[in-house]
């Protein structure tokens, strides 16, 4: 529950930030206090990170494939000029 508390809070603020540091940095110390064996915040608040991260590195290309799979790709070249008149 402290945990995903915790999470809540993380995702408020941008990856890298000095409060996400902060934050990342107390979960870190008091994991410390865990059972050996259980799953500790720390590592969580950092599998969180990973998962975040990636999404955000993800997104443009995302994009990119569901506008092309939905026709919103490059628009086509326009068409060539007509040949010229012979007088």
């Amino acid at each position: 529950m402290l945990t995903a508390r915790i999470r809540e809070v993380m995702m408020a603020f941008p990856i890298g930030s000095d409060v996400a540091r902060d934050i990342s940095e107390a979960v870190n110390k008091l994991a410390k206090h865990v059972p050996q064996g259980a799953v500790s915040p720390g590592m969580q608040m950092t599998e969180a990170q990973k998962m975040l991260m990636q999404q955000r590195q993800m997104a443009p290309q995302n994009a990119a494939a569901q506008a092309s799979l939905m026709g919103g790709g490059a628009p086509a070249a326009p068409p060539p000029p007509p040949p010229p008149m012979a007088a």
